[in-house]
């Protein structure tokens, strides 16, 4: 197995089972733009904030090797506030269903991955193992040369 499929499977393997193939799948993608150790670093934030994962990768998925608006990311990493319309407007464009809409609220507030690991370390569990910080005076990827 690759270095690049290792990186992708361990952070796709953090999201909820029912957008686990879907964060693959964006991940998969974002690494033909950008560098694992910059997409580590945003993500490893999002995690430090207790963020969800699979808002932040929902957000990212619009990004493409020409254009990349973080404006949204931004916003949600800073007031740790998302629009759940916005992204399940953005789930819609791209082909997927989150049926009911409520089960992507409770992914994106902690409440579903609770509830299916309870007992477990969880999500959350690795909060004061990472320590990364996103420079917010720079764009957040670095391009893949």
């Amino acid at each position: 197995m690759g270095d690049l499929t290792r990186f992708v499977n361990s952070w796709s393997m953090r999201c909820a089972e029912p957008l686990r193939n879907y964060c693959h799948a964006v991940l998969s993608r974002l690494v033909n733009y950008f560098t694992p150790e910059s997409i580590n670093e945003l993500l490893s934030e999002v995690v430090a904030r207790g963020l969800s994962i699979e808002a932040a990768l929902i957000l990212l998925s619009q990004c493409n090797l020409i254009h990349c608006n973080e404006y949204s990311l931004r916003e949600y990493m800073e007031t740790g506030k998302v629009e759940i319309n916005q992204l399940m407007g953005i789930l819609q464009s791209e082909g997927v269903k989150v049926s009911p809409p409520e089960d992507l609220g409770a992914i994106v507030n902690g409440d579903y991955r609770v509830n299916q690991t309870r007992g477990a370390m969880g999500f959350l569990g690795c909060l004061g193992l990472l320590g990364f910080a996103v420079d917010w005076l720079a764009p957040p990827f670095k391009a893949v040369n």
